[in-house]
């Protein structure tokens, strides 16, 4: 398997970039960070492949797919 860079949450990703984020359980997952934030107030806007907004509180690190 490929080794790949993780970086912490408060390390933003350029917006567009496919990710894997791995969530506060340990669980890693497919997302994004949308090219556009659905609100100022929701800054940053992480999103998973589907979607649906995720909590930025739960987010512990990422890497670029």
């Amino acid at each position: 398997m490929e080794q790949r860079e993780f970086h912490p949450a408060t390390d933003l990703p350029e917006r567009g970039q496919h990710l894997l984020i791995e969530l506060a359980d340990g669980s890693v997952i497919d997302g994004i960070r949308p090219l556009v934030d659905a609100s100022h107030r929701t800054n940053p806007d992480w999103r998973d492949m589907k979607g649906n907004r995720l909590d930025a509180k739960e987010i512990t690190r990422w890497a670029i797919k």
